[in-house]
């Protein structure tokens, strides 16, 4: 709390303007859109790696939070002010800090995957000014963002080390798909088991249902991928290539903010609205992974007799 006072008084409108933009790099939507772009039109084996990294972490990162349950900054200190166009973003309980494990799931992954020496120095900064912005911001402790650092980065270099050896081999698939689909429901449980016996409220937990639907459609939209898919990222142009990936995008985050929306309105009570976070996230992360792959498989399979 001293550094985070001691940051404050230092906050300046400019700087506090650069910070908030930065944080922004970690947060969800951001990986989400960068892994779509790997996944679809550069390299899927990369955006694997990115993936696992930042569902794995995600799911560990939020089973602390709901763990600990430590409060943010703000609450431990009524009298400390934290900048106010930050506190949309900063939901649930402070440690670990979810937008430090995004951004190091997410920039080392590819600082780690990148050949060029410049290009990982970018990630490796960039990951860091994100961890930074959320101590300037006053929205979370160095503790909160020390450990979602070490885990996260612990998470990703095991990814990266290991992927690629076990890439491939159709009984991994099912092992590690299986693997995320029970660490999810276990997640989703205790959260559950928590809020029913009063120990957390709903507000704190229900980061912890988002993760747990997105990393249950994340595995199960693996397998499927791996198993039956198997789709091709390239096309025949640039063009091409940013047509598939507008036509991914939109109708995925027009499902993000609409059914948001939707399910704000018709669920009212505790019980659909568990199940309205976790349906969202399932279906945002199980489009990108397994359904549009599909649809776009068969359409090119269908152009590539006519090119012939």
């Amino acid at each position: 709390m001293d550094l985070l006072r001691s940051l404050a008084e230092m906050r300046a409108p400019f700087l506090t303007a650069i910070m908030s933009a930065v944080t922004w790099l970690g947060h969800e939507i951001l990986p989400v859109v960068v892994i779509c772009i790997f996944y679809w039109c550069v390299n899927k084996k990369c955006a694997y790696k990115m993936a696992f990294s930042f569902f794995f972490s995600g799911l560990c990162v939020q089973g602390l939070k709901i763990a600990y349950r430590i409060d943010r900054p703000w609450v431990i200190d009524p009298d400390f002010k934290p900048v106010e166009s930050a506190l949309g973003a900063a939901t649930g309980y402070s440690f670990p800090s979810g937008h430090t494990q995004a951004a190091a799931s997410l920039y080392g992954t590819l600082a780690l995957t990148l050949k060029k020496w410049w290009a990982k120095l970018i990630c490796v900064v960039v990951l860091l000014l994100v961890a930074f912005s959320r101590l300037y911001l006053g929205v979370h402790t160095p503790l909160d963002v020390g450990v979602a650092l070490a885990v996260t980065v612990f998470i990703t270099v095991i990814v990266c080390l290991v992927y690629d050896k076990l890439y491939g081999k159709e009984r991994t698939i099912v092992y590690v798909s299986a693997a995320m689909v029970l660490l999810s429901a276990g997640l989703f449980a205790y959260g559950l088991i928590l809020l029913n016996r009063g120990v957390i409220s709903y507000g704190n937990v229900r980061d912890a249902f988002k993760t747990s639907g997105a990393g249950m459609a994340f595995a199960i939209g693996y397998f499927i991928e791996r198993s039956f898919i198997n789709f091709d990222v390239k096309a025949k142009n640039v063009g091409a290539q940013i047509i598939k990936l507008v036509c991914g995008v939109a109708p995925a985050l027009g499902a993000y903010a609409g059914l948001k929306v939707l399910f704000n309105k018709i669920f009212t009570t505790t019980a659909p609205m568990i199940f309205g976070d976790f349906i969202r996230y399932f279906i945002l992360v199980f489009w990108i992974i397994a359904v549009y792959p599909a649809i776009f498989k068969k359409i090119m399979s269908k152009k590539a007799p006519q090119e012939k």
